[in-house]
C-alpha cells in the first residue's frame, strides 16, 4: 500500500466477492486513505470494471466522489478525497 492508498487484488474473484471485499475497505477507510485501487486486469476484468462503474458512484456511497480509470486498464480507482 502507498500512503494514502489501498490496493486491492480482484482477479479471479466473482462479482458478489468483489462487492464484499470493497465494501469492507469502504467501511474500514479512515480519513487518511485517500484512494482505492481496484487491480482487476483485463481478461474477465472488464466485467468487473464494469460493475464497480455501475455499483460505485458518489450517489450510491457518501465516501467515493469519483470513479477513474487507473494507469492501465486492468485497474481502477475509486476516489475517496483529492490530494
Amino acid at each position: 500500500m502507498s500512503q494514502g492508498i489501498i490496493e486491492l487484488y480482484l482477479k479471479g474473484m466473482q462479482p458478489e466477492e468483489v462487492r464484499q471485499t470493497i465494501n469492507q475497505e469502504l467501511e474500514k477507510a479512515s480519513s487518511d486513505i485517500f484512494r482505492l485501487r481496484l487491480v482487476h486486469g483485463t481478461d474477465n476484468g472488464t466485467d468487473i470494471r464494469d460493475m464497480i462503474y455501475d455499483d460505485y458512484q458518489p450517489e450510491t456511497h457518501p465516501k467515493i466522489i469519483r470513479v477513474e480509470d487507473g494507469w492501465n486498464e486492468g485497474i481502477t480507482e475509486l476516489v475517496l478525497k483529492d490530494y
